[in-house]
């Protein structure tokens, strides 16, 4: 449908507007449930956020050493800092929203 088209076509335009870090600190406070977000897997996360998997573990190492977030499991990561989190990603989120 327009609506599925629309959404599809705003979620590339974001990976050309925003950075990886942006998108992925997005993605990380959208699918978090109580602080977690569980992920299927690695490749399958970034082929979503449409980039390599190489870069997902950069920018997750990245926001891990900056302590925002931790990686106990393959399949999750634990949010520690989701004010900050959000602020990385209000751009996005602003942009998804149709706020911008």
């Amino acid at each position: 449908t327009s609506v599925r088209l629309y959404e599809m076509f705003k979620q590339k335009l974001a990976g050309d507007f925003f950075s990886d870090r942006q998108i992925f600190a997005d993605y990380l406070v959208q699918n978090a449930n109580d602080g977690i977000c569980r992920l299927e897997s690695a490749s399958d996360a970034a082929r979503r956020l449409q980039m390599s998997r190489r870069n997902f573990y950069n920018v997750l190492h990245s926001l891990e050493r900056e302590g925002l977030v931790t990686h106990p499991t393959p399949d999750e990561v634990v949010l520690l800092n989701v004010a900050s989190l959000q602020r990385i990603a209000e751009p996005v989120r602003r942009f998804m929203n149709n706020e911008m």
